[in-house]
């Protein structure tokens, strides 16, 4: 169905965009020296805590979950623009990393929590669709999104 379909892009995109991310987190130090990587990653893990506790929830309830975890996703390429930028650009690398790495972070809590809002919404439509029961929808959509992810989080480390 068309459902499961939409759900397998969703998947796929989202587990490659995130494992990119990964593989940044990974060779940021070794590419931008110790300091600089280590700093960004910092800055990434606490605009994502922020994000994740103060703002992910009302953008949720304002954007919904789609256009939350299109706005999540979007944050992160911003991410490991800033980082190819960093790299291109030495003196500049600092800013454009950090940058980068605060904008991801922010991506990340409306990433994290918006897909758990489209996962379950997709699910639940598909489960009408399909006339089975929600359970078994949920289910099977977990086993595909554990799959896709895995798969791409694998590949790119």
């Amino acid at each position: 169905s068309s459902l499961k379909n939409n759900f397998w892009l969703f998947c796929i995109f989202y587990s490659v965009i995130h494992g990119a991310v990964d593989a940044v987190l990974a060779f940021s130090a070794a590419e931008l020296g110790t300091n600089l990587g280590s700093l960004g990653g910092t800055v990434l893990y606490v605009f994502y805590t922020c994000s994740a506790l103060l703002i992910a929830k009302p953008c949720l309830q304002y954007f919904e979950s789609k256009n939350t975890v299109f706005l999540g996703l979007v944050g992160l390429l911003i991410y490991v623009l800033g980082f190819f930028l960093a790299i291109l650009i030495p003196s500049a690398a600092p800013i454009l990393f950090l940058s980068g790495c605060a904008i991801g972070g922010i991506g990340a809590g409306f990433l994290w929590t918006g897909q758990g809002s489209y996962y379950t919404l997709n699910a639940t439509y598909y489960a009408l669709a399909a006339n089975s029961s929600r359970p078994e929808a949920i289910t099977n959509f977990a086993g595909i999104f554990a799959g896709a992810y895995l798969s791409f989080e694998t590949v790119y480390k």
